[in-house]
């Protein structure tokens, strides 16, 4: 049996492909703009961790917000 449709890159026959990484962005919501980004393997507690990681990381630098909201897509 060849390589065809599929079957390339290790993928087998009827398997889905599984995420394996997650992208985390901290915004300002007031202008739209981006303060950081993360990348982070998937599992289910990342996106918490990876918003009190990038938020620790900014009060460390100065920032301090009035307020925090989180929006799951």
């Amino acid at each position: 049996m060849g390589m065809g449709m599929g079957m390339g890159m290790g993928m087998g026959m009827g398997l889905e492909a599984k995420l394996a990484l997650s992208g985390h962005v901290l915004m300002e919501n007031r202008n739209g703009l981006c303060l950081d980004i993360s990348i982070s393997q998937v599992d289910r507690r990342a996106e918490r961790r990876e918003a009190l990681w990038m938020l620790k990381r900014k009060r460390e630098n100065g920032f301090s917000p009035a307020t925090l909201g989180a929006d799951l897509a």
